[in-house]
């Protein structure tokens, strides 16, 4: 398929290599000047103004309309409703959780309850233990009080160094007496389980890590630590998705808030992609008519998410619209009963599409293929480097044989790539979709770089 493109520079008209050049010395490959074939990718220029006590973790790019994925609609198709109000239900006391196999009674999960936020937290643990998750206790103290945090892992196949955190607090108010905490923050906990439950069904490229702090409602003691202990492991997070507050809704208008830093921080960008997969998930899942994501660029530090800011790394708080404030906010009366199920459910399955694709399902794949060749003499390049990007996944990186060719087996969805190699400039396609249905076929000529610049040399005369 590919001898058309291999014909000697003999038989290219010398009058069309006259004109290329000449277009080419002002502008490279994709319609982008020749300094701007140096310009720092996002991730770069993300690390480069990181705060200085960032550690270099992986920054999602820009996010970008993406294709819905059958795994996903599947995904967002078991959510329930009668699973969010059990869950609830039980984290908040008003009926008995099996915890350690006994029956136990939540009546609050105040961080220094003692004998209630233990049961809540091992009630969780056990939770993602049934699951098969590899699970964990985060033990921390901090100001002089102690408690411990729970964790749950399902490995990434493909990049498991690449982390996203599916966060919410278990803990609540009211300090004294009865707390049952249903909207703060029982709906965000029984969120981040029923994403346990369904996402670890299925393989992904990156981990995910299911995380319920405690000491949220005291200065986000809990998440401060555990912020602290990842950042001095190096782990590679590169983006938290935290749920606090999501079943609230008093009005007509289903409005929920996705908070990031200001649009004049550093980090901005990578907060503004996680909250993009939110808004794409709601309008290709058939979400739109029934949530609406505001996103609130306000930097608010009130959640866990906040933590990781002060690390460095890109997260989002997702929680019900503040203008529309819960009465029961921190009292008795946060209770079960007074909760929108069916706001409650469809933010679920928002937050579940958002965790899949950050993570990057791996259910559905397709192949992209093409030759990497010079575009003047249309001789294959051997060992040409071809990086397919999403705004969302991990880099894929081919390279080409001794014929040009490259093959890359890929999640389906939209891409752009970008075939590299030396004395070349760059050529990318953006927009390339792949489809589990056929193979992709996509070739990448290439421009050499001694015919982009011509100086003019003169000797100095005798």
């Amino acid at each position: 398929m590919t001898t058309c493109r291999r014909r000697h520079k003999l038989l290219l008209p010398v009058l069309w290599c006259i004109i290329a050049l000449a277009s080419l010395v002002v502008l490279g490959p994709t319609g982008t000047t020749a300094e701007d074939a140096d310009q720092p990718s996002l991730a770069q220029v993300e690390s480069s103004h990181a705060p200085p006590t960032a550690r270099a973790s992986t920054a999602l790019a820009a996010s970008q309309a993406f294709l819905p994925n059958p795994a996903v609609a599947a995904m967002l198709a078991q959510v329930q409703q009668s699973t969010l109000y059990t869950y609830t239900g039980q984290l908040s006391g008003e009926w008995p959780a099996l915890i350690g196999g006994v029956p136990y009674t939540i009546t609050t999960r105040y961080t220094d309850s003692g004998t209630p936020i233990q049961m809540a937290t091992q009630y969780v643990y056990e939770h993602m233990q049934a699951l098969s998750l590899t699970v964990s206790y985060h033990d921390w103290t901090y100001l002089g009080h102690s408690n411990r945090n729970a964790v749950g892992v399902l490995t990434g196949t493909t990049h498991p160094d690449e982390i996203v955190l599916v966060t919410a607090h278990l803990d609540d108010m009211p300090s004294l007496g009865l707390a049952p905490g249903a909207d703060d923050n029982a709906s965000g906990s029984a969120g981040v389980l029923v994403a346990a439950d369904i996402l670890h069904q299925y393989q992904f490229e990156r981990t995910l890590r299911f995380v319920f702090f405690t000491g949220e409602e005291q200065w986000l003691w809990g998440s401060h630590e555990y912020a602290e202990s990842v950042y001095n492991a190096g782990d590679n997070i590169v983006a938290v998705y935290n749920m606090d507050m999501i079943a609230w809704n008093s009005d007509i208008s289903p409005t929920l808030w996705l908070h990031t830093r200001r649009p004049d921080n550093p980090g901005y960008a990578g907060d503004l992609a996680i909250a993009g997969v939110f808004t794409n998930v709601v309008d290709v899942y058939g979400l739109s008519g029934d949530l609406t994501p505001v996103i609130t660029a306000d930097g608010t530090s009130a959640s866990d998410h906040s933590s990781f800011w002060n690390k460095g790394y890109s997260a989002i708080l997702a929680i019900e619209d503040w203008n529309d404030r819960n009465e029961h906010y921190h009292t008795s009366n946060d209770r079960l009963q007074f909760l929108d199920m069916t706001y409650f459910t469809n933010y679920v399955k928002a937050s579940v599409g958002t965790a899949a694709h950050l993570a990057c399902p791996l259910q559905e794949a397709g192949i992209l293929t093409g030759v990497v060749s010079d575009a003047i003499t249309f001789m294959p390049i051997a060992g040409a480097q071809v990086q397919v990007k999403s705004g969302l996944c991990p880099t894929h990186t081919g390279i080409s044989d001794s014929e040009g060719v490259y093959s890359l087996t890929l999640p389906v969805g939209v891409y752009s790539v970008t075939a590299s190699a030396s004395r070349y400039w760059p050529n990318t396609a953006l927009g390339v979709v792949i489809t589990s249905t056929a193979p992709e076929d996509l070739d990448m000529p290439l421009i050499p770089v001694r015919f982009t610049y011509m100086p003019l040399v003169f000797k100095n005369a005798l």
